[in-house]
């Protein structure tokens, strides 16, 4: 009997694991798109004031936001569900993140050494320091120090208030916060150095709160469907799309993710590992680099005078993250291969 139990378990978690990898999937595509959408769709476009030039741009810069949402929450679900001693949890993430993070940025520090010197001569040593996870370089894992900072800051607090209201309660008034923060920032009314992230840090911490607060939501699921979730969330992502960059669009990207938190125990995902073999912390790694490097192919072959219709324009984002995809695949490839390069470059990940 209490194999039987302790086998249920098992194939609980893994369907729950291919359910969060079909989700962290997808999520790393939004981060390309987001962060290849404004360059592309800007320089292969004639009139780069036309409004809906600028809403294809803001409808896919949504995407970023939302996706670190998603991030940012499912790391501090896992952290939480877990029963381990906090220190050992830390211990773990370190190697799973913090090192794979510390050589990343050392290798980008080296990418635009070669591309610019400029970037790291002029502000010496402090600013090659400072580009671990703020400018210059302002990497795509610039999250990971955020995210240890949430670890050290709230530790067990999430945990430790029983009453469920009440961390709803504060959740609230995080995203409330966040959003005034956002909406003032954009409107140039609060202007300090790094206020942006400040911003970003602050805007952030509902997400972490929420999947701190919540282990077990999933796996308590009701049998029966509730089919108005997945609504809701497409629902508040299209609104938030056309919204674009607002404080009202942040509290609406957060009940979407909350609403397709609900959903997860929905979708019925089968294993993916069995066709897909690319490492997605690779491709999310390693994608700015490749983004960098094919606009300057495409300003070298001067393609900026191609004049694309907006239905063209709309799916170039699409386009660029599947050559993005396929280009990441040698790395991937070679990593997933190597068990120094798989632990220094990707956490153990696979």
């Amino acid at each position: 009997m209490l194999k039987e139990i302790e086998g249920s378990k098992i194939s609980m978690e893994k369907r729950l694991s291919d359910k969060f990898r079909w989700f962290s999937l997808i999520m790393t595509f939004m981060i390309v798109c987001y962060h290849s959408a404004p360059h592309f769709i800007l320089l292969l476009t004639s009139d780069r004031n036309d409004k809906i030039t600028i809403y294809i741009k803001n409808f896919y810069e949504t995407f970023g936001s939302y996706a670190l949402i998603f991030f940012f929450t499912t790391s501090a679900y896992f952290f939480y569900k877990s029963k381990l001693n906090t220190s050992i949890k830390l211990k773990k993430r370190i190697k799973t993140l913090l090192i794979p993070f510390v050589l990343w940025n050392i290798l980008y520090m080296i990418f635009f050494l070669v591309m610019d010197r400029s970037m790291i001569c002029e502000g010496g040593v402090f600013r090659i320091v400072l580009g671990f996870s703020l400018e210059p370089f302002d990497g795509p894992l610039w999250y990971i120090p955020a995210l240890f900072l949430y670890f050290i800051c709230f530790n067990e607090l999430p945990n430790r208030i029983r009453d469920k209201k009440g961390v709803v309660y504060i959740i609230v008034v995080q995203i409330i916060i966040g959003a005034v923060f956002r909406e003032l920032l954009n409107r140039h009314i609060i202007e300090f150095r790094f206020d942006y992230y400040v911003e970003r840090f602050i805007r952030f911490i509902p997400a972490f709160w929420f999947g701190a607060s919540c282990p077990g939501l999933i796996e308590k699921a009701n049998k029966k469907t509730d089919w108005s979730y997945p609504f809701i969330f497409m629902l508040m992502l299209i609104i938030s799309t056309i919204i674009g960059d607002t404080g009202v669009t942040v509290i609406l990207l957060y009940i979407s993710m909350f609403s397709l938190w609900k959903s997860i125990s929905i979708y019925g995902i089968k294993r993916y590992r069995g066709f897909i073999v690319i490492n997605t912390f690779v491709i999310y790694a390693a994608h700015d680099a490749i983004i960098r490097v094919l606009l300057a192919l495409l300003y070298k072959c001067s393609l900026g005078w191609l004049v694309f219709s907006y239905s063209i324009v709309l799916f170039i984002p699409i386009f660029i993250t599947i050559a993005i995809v396929i280009i990441s695949f040698l790395p991937s490839t070679i990593v997933n291969k190597n068990r120094f390069l798989q632990f220094a470059l990707a956490g153990g990940r696979k």
